[in-house]
């Protein structure tokens, strides 16, 4: 925090991070699973969220949610909001800049939660 006559200025680090949700299928299948990536000074992490055998049709891949037409979409959807939060709370107020400073020391590492 800087002192300029009489301001208080503080000076807070912008942190560049995008988070994004697909539905993960094999090529010809209408169903398919859930998987998070996770981007940050050019490395990569992806990880499911063990939800499976979602129908391509009840995907919504613009907003990266699941229609309401699927029976738990409310469950899912909460679920991948939880998570862009809690992502969007460790790249705020953690400090780490990098996903080294988290231990994750490859260019892309797949996890399952």
């Amino acid at each position: 925090m800087r002192s300029q006559q009489g301001f208080s200025v503080q000076v807070v680090q912008r942190v560049r991070y995008s988070v994004q949700f697909n539905l993960r299928r094999e090529p010809g299948s209408d169903v398919g699973s859930i998987v998070g990536s996770i981007t940050h000074s050019c490395d990569r992490v992806r990880f499911s969220l063990g939800y499976t055998r979602i129908p391509l049709l009840h995907w919504d891949s613009r907003r990266q949610r699941v229609l309401p037409s699927y029976g738990m979409s409310t469950e899912i959807n909460r679920e991948i909001d939880r998570l862009v939060g809690e992502i969007h709370l460790f790249f705020t107020t953690s400090g780490k800049n990098t996903f080294s400073d988290t231990g994750i020391t490859s260019r892309e590492r797949y996890l399952v939660t």
